[in-house]
Parts: C-alpha cells; structure tokens; sequence
C-alpha cells in the first residue's frame, strides 16, 4: 500500500507527545528542488530527525492495523515544524508517474480516505467531517482535503492537505492546528508562498 506520508504524520500527531527543537522567530526558507519561498509563523521550530521518525512510525502502525496491509513510504520530507503536539505544519514529496501510478486526482483522494478511515477507526465515536477541494496557490492549483475531528471540550482538530504534481514529484503540505489562530497563520504562510516559474 502506497501513500503519501501526509496520512502517516497527521495519524501520528494525535498519538505522539514529542516536542520540537531550536525555536525560531518567523523565517524566510527557499528549497530549490522546487523553487519554492515560503515564510514560515513566528513561535514554530524544527523537529528534530528523531522525532519525525518516531512519529512516522506510530502513523504507520495506525494505517497498517487498520487496513492490515503494509504500508510504502518513499517521501522525503522538505520542511517540518511544530508549535506543539497540535499545531504542526509540514511539506515533503515522492516520486510519482501516472504510467505506473495512474491518476494523481484518484491518488489524492485515496489519501484523504485512508486518513479519515484510519482516524475513524484509532478514535473510536468521534464526529468527523471532510471535503475534497482545489485552491491557487501563486498561479498554481493544489487539491486539497480538509478533515475536521471534534474533540472533546468543544475543540476541532483541522487538517489540511494540499497536493500537487511538479513534474515527476508529488509535492505535499500538511497543516493540522486547533487553535483557530495558529492555523490561519500557517494557512496563510503557505496561500501567500510562491514557487519561481522560470
């Protein structure tokens, strides 16, 4: 079973405990593979390789016992950061040819189902709703899935996903927050972000 590790870091979010590292105020990054300049909110840091890995592990396990089928994880992550365990922003991406693939769209859609069917089965009777939706980032469509949990004492978990293929790669955002505020901050770094088209 293939799928992007979007799905295996958002499962992992609600079951991990580990904290950041290096705190940073607000911080202009650029990664070159795809020209890409993003600005990323004052109070996040960098997670440690450690940490990713733990909690790459812990997602897996949830998607794998929930389907009973392996997972393959081939991304690569780009940017990873957390203000703490529920406010967390990253961006990776994955070799993906629609020869061999087959459709990007079916795939993203494939993702966004294992997400809320894993969730759905780690969290027992939590209401849940999601949607399949596109936006323009800098000129350039992104799908989107966006999965809202609803927590005990009133609070919403929201996760979104953005995807979309360069080329060959599969680029992908995750944001998950609860606080309506710190999520509007990371929506917003990655809306206004821009990509060189040259």
């Amino acid at each position: 079973m293939k799928y992007i590790t979007l799905s295996v870091i958002a499962i992992a979010l609600l079951f991990s405990n580990c904290q950041g590292q290096d705190s940073i105020p607000a911080k202009k990054l650029y990664n070159a593979l795809f020209k890409w300049h993003i600005t990323i909110p004052e109070g996040f840091s960098n997670m440690s390789p450690q940490d990713y890995a733990r909690m790459q592990q812990k997602g897996t396990a949830a998607i794998e016992d929930t389907y009973k089928d392996k997972v393959i994880n081939q991304s690569k992550p780009i940017f990873v950061f957390k203000s703490d365990q529920m406010h967390y922003f990253e961006s990776n991406y994955q070799p993906f040819d629609v020869k061999t693939d087959g459709s990007h769209s079916a795939s993203c859609k494939a993702v966004g189902d294992v997400l809320y069917n894993t969730f759905s089965k780690q969290l027992g009777d939590v209401k849940m709703d999601s949607a399949y939706t596109s936006e323009i980032v800098d000129k350039l469509k992104f799908r989107v899935f966006k999965l809202n949990i609803y927590l005990p004492n009133d609070n919403i978990l929201t996760t979104y996903m953005f995807s979309r293929l360069f080329g060959n790669q599969d680029f992908s955002v995750v944001i998950l927050f609860v606080d309506r505020k710190r999520g509007e901050e990371l929506l917003n770094a990655f809306r206004t972000s821009t990509f060189d088209k040259k």
